[in-house]
């Protein structure tokens, strides 16, 4: 492991729970009772949806709602203090020589107020919020932007969370994560985490990465060589979708002229792959990208100056993150070669659909049966 990414609110520091109590005591006040279960759907995200409900039931203006919730919530504060065990964590990573960074739905303003005041806010080497993303979790860009600038993998990196929603921003960018529930998400149903914890002072940071290398399904990620040809072929086979009841064709599909296209002459310049391995170097998926032009094109072709990408991955090695992983750093390294975006055919009936569109790839056009997609990359 080469990194930790926080969570803020309810991990560093435990707002929501003093956020809850605030809120129940304000509505409650209007005559409005707050379950733990309807809050808890909007703890790590944003809160249109829960404003919405407080402006449909009670027929007030929600910011009076709110304002008053932020003026007990300071109240009920005090003097923050960081929950057993986050300072500890935070001193043992910079001794691991691990890189740490932060990703919260909350604002830059609000996060960085609260570190300041805690005096811990230099252990961390970044830090990512809402003003630096078009989507909070549980999508999982504030994940991909961390692990971007932290200049690692997100398999590197471990996640600490503490709601649903960071939880599955956490996994769908492939980081795994360990929970470490407070009062009001302690009842949440957590699933597809790798550890769970009652605080950070339970167990030792290098235990915590000792136990998730030891139940992980451990791969790597690496450069694609000549040698990999002949894998990029039968990766090149497994994309083929085939729907449910149908029999997957031989591979003399991968004949068929626009089929064959996309790997022909694989090695030419501006080709790239990279292959995800296991433990003991055999490969497992591979995505990879190249250069087309009008005379020399295949499915999912824009233009000349936009690399085509193809995916895939041996089947029981599929809904494990590494997908994300592979596609994850493709796009990093696609925009560091100074390209403006990426597209690819997928037929909308693919799964790997909601991967796409998650990572920010939008339909451009339809050939035949599939989709073309493209994802532009900003500063």
């Amino acid at each position: 492991m080469k990194a930790i990414i926080f969570d803020f609110d309810g991990l560093i520091v435990d707002t929501e729970t003093i956020w809850f109590e605030s809120y129940k005591e304000v509505l409650g006040g209007h005559g409005l009772e707050l379950t733990l279960e309807r809050f808890s759907k909007i703890i790590g995200t944003q809160d249109t949806e829960f404003f919405s409900y407080i402006q449909q039931k009670l027929q007030v203006d929600s910011s009076v709602i709110e304002a008053n919730a932020h003026e007990l919530f300071h109240v009920k504060m005090g003097e923050p203090a960081p929950r057993e065990g986050v300072e500890d964590y935070l001193k043992e990573a910079k001794e691991l020589g691990l890189k740490i960074g932060l990703a919260s739905s909350s604002s830059r303003k609000w996060v960085e107020g609260f570190l300041t005041k805690l005096k811990i806010i230099q252990y961390f080497d970044v830090i990512k919020t809402r003003d630096d993303v078009s989507k909070v979790k549980p999508n999982p860009e504030l994940y991909l932007k961390a692990v971007e600038a932290l200049g690692v993998l997100p398999t590197e990196a471990i996640a600490f969370e503490d709601s649903l929603n960071g939880l599955r921003a956490a996994r769908s960018a492939g980081i795994q994560c360990v929970i470490v529930p407070n009062p009001v998400t302690s009842h949440l149903d957590f699933q597809d985490y790798c550890l769970r914890l009652s605080s950070m002072g339970e167990k030792e940071l290098k235990h915590v990465i000792q136990a998730i290398s030891e139940k992980s399904n451990v791969y790597n990620i690496r450069i694609g060589t000549p040698a990999d040809e002949d894998f990029l072929w039968e990766m090149l086979y497994q994309a083929i979708f085939i729907p449910d009841g149908k029999h997957r064709p031989s591979r003399d599909i991968l004949m068929e002229p626009n089929i064959q296209q996309s790997l022909k002459g694989w090695g030419r310049k501006g080709d790239t792959a990279l292959i995800a391995i296991d433990a003991s170097n055999n490969p497992i998926g591979a995505v990879w990208v190249r250069l087309f032009d009008e005379n020399n094109s295949t499915y999912g072709y824009i233009n000349s100056q936009t690399p085509l990408l193809g995916m895939a991955l041996l089947p029981e090695y599929r809904g494990k993150g590494i997908g994300t992983a592979l596609l994850g750093e493709m796009l990093r390294i696609t925009k560091e070669a100074g390209f403006g975006a990426v597209s690819l055919s997928v037929d909308p009936k693919n799964p790997a659909l909601k991967l796409y569109n998650r990572l920010g790839f939008k339909k451009v056009g339809v050939d035949g049966t599939s989709w073309n997609m493209i994802v532009e990359f900003t500063e």
